[in-house]
């Protein structure tokens, strides 16, 4: 559906949907970690991945991104799945300009200190990627 709705855009935009499923004790083995910051609801993640080609859609296919997400929330917030505006966001699926608050709650100060224990030069931060 999203697709056929924004492939006259540019021929080479692909959007795939992908349900994974997860155990919904997901959580109930191990201890608390860097992500989720509260372990106390289980993830049902939705992958929706979008490829592009033409460099000129960066900022379409970015702004079609953000609509998209906000237009599942939408719907999850009217089907009264409330906990869906607090649910932290996987780093490896965020938008670039995703504030690590949303990925990483309250564990970020403490990971903030640890990146500044561990690599006071910020050697890491050469990488790419989110930055503490």
């Amino acid at each position: 559906m999203w697709g056929d709705r924004f492939h006259h855009l540019n021929r080479s935009l692909t959007i795939d949907t992908v349900l994974q499923q997860v155990a919904s004790n997901i959580f109930a083995h191990g201890f608390d970690s860097a992500y989720p910051p509260d372990r106390t609801q289980p993830l049902f993640p939705i992958l929706v991945q979008y490829s592009w080609s033409d460099p000129a859609m960066d900022d379409t296919v970015g702004r079609l991104m953000r609509n998209h997400t906000t237009s599942i929330q939408r719907v999850a917030l009217t089907e009264g799945q409330s906990g869906v505006m607090n649910a932290s966001v996987y780093v490896n699926n965020a938008l670039f300009d995703t504030p690590l608050q949303d990925i990483y709650g309250t564990n970020l100060p403490r990971l903030r200190k640890i990146r500044a224990e561990i690599d006071p030069q910020d050697v890491m931060g050469l990488t790419g990627g989110f930055k503490f």
